[in-house]
């Protein structure tokens, strides 16, 4: 797994250790904003510092729980970590048709026991926060203080109410987990330094330049994460294939814009998603993987990324 810091350039194009730019052909209209997209906006905010500083405590790190003072019983990190997951279930599970055992809400508060591992746990908490990102996107400016038949708690009785409550909730336990990880002494990724981009990353080798009509620039955005590959092995030597990219993205303010993946695929946080196909690339230096232009190919969802007709990455 190699690590992959990227900048997104929406003419329509893609870097993927450089920088990620867009660019579209006819002039698109601006999409107003919706009661889901700033919802999921606010949530994807948490989202980031949570999984972020779940994914920078080290595993052995995960049994611990302050003892130096009144901290009798707290939780672990590893117990803050999966908590976080079963409120998210807990508050948007009914509205996707998941059934909430009430009764047993007390005693299964810290998320499911099974879950042992730190990837284990995660994954349970990426997946819980996909579940409210799903959830926020049938949020509506007619539905959202709609009074709710069965609400799982009085204070959950509407789905604006759900959508708020998740995000300061999810605040809560993220600034425990700052608390957890500075006693080990590690920062948590969201209060780290940005490193500044270099000037070559803020426009792509003339190799991928897209088509002429499809250079007019919408946005770019800088992506952090891993290049995935599968390895197999038949006990001398290794084959390694690459699976594909999983990396978040981030506007120019460093604010969480989305993700992106396989395909090569591209999810902003208001439910907009483009997959491309790589048409030209340029190897910028040895040490890094090569730019790519991809052109769109698909389009999914109404947003930020519909006119988007080329990446460079």
């Amino acid at each position: 797994m190699k690590n992959l810091a990227a900048t997104l350039v929406l003419l329509c194009a893609t870097a993927a250790a450089p920088t990620l730019r867009a660019q579209g052909g006819a002039t698109p209209q601006q999409q107003p904003p919706t009661v889901a997209s700033v919802l999921n906006t606010l949530y994807g905010i948490v989202e980031q510092q949570v999984v972020s500083a779940a994914e920078a405590m080290p595993e052995d790190k995960y049994s611990f729980a302050p003892t130096n003072g009144e901290f009798k019983g707290v939780r672990t990190f590893a117990e803050e970590v999966k908590h976080i997951g079963f409120a998210n279930h807990l508050f948007f599970g009914p509205l996707m048709g998941e059934t909430i055992d009430v009764k047993s809400l007390e005693q299964n508060t810290n998320g499911p026991a099974e879950l042992k591992t730190k990837a284990e746990i995660i994954q349970y908490l990426k997946d819980s926060f996909a579940l409210g990102h799903r959830a926020i996107a049938t949020i509506t400016s007619e539905n959202q203080v709609t009074p709710l038949a069965k609400p799982v708690l009085p204070f959950l009785s509407t789905r604006l109410a759900i959508a708020s409550i998740a995000d300061w909730h999810a605040g809560d336990h993220y600034g425990q987990m700052v608390e957890y990880l500075r006693m080990n002494g590690i920062i948590p990724p969201a209060s780290r330094p940005r490193p500044p981009q270099p000037p070559s990353a803020q426009k792509g080798p003339p190799e991928i330049q897209p088509p002429a009509g499809e250079r007019r620039l919408l946005f770019q955005v800088h992506a952090e994460g891993d290049q995935v590959y599968t390895c197999k092995g038949d006990g001398a030597q290794f084959a390694c294939t690459l699976k594909g990219p999983d990396a978040k993205l981030f506007d120019k303010d460093g604010k969480p814009f989305g993700k992106h993946s396989a395909g090569p695929s591209w999810e902003a946080n208001d439910g907009s998603h483009v997959t491309g196909q790589a048409v030209k690339n340029a190897s910028v230096d040895a040490n890094s993987i090569p730019w790519l232009l991809v052109k769109i190919i698909s389009h999914d969802g109404n947003g930020v990324l519909s006119p988007a007709t080329y990446i460079q990455r």
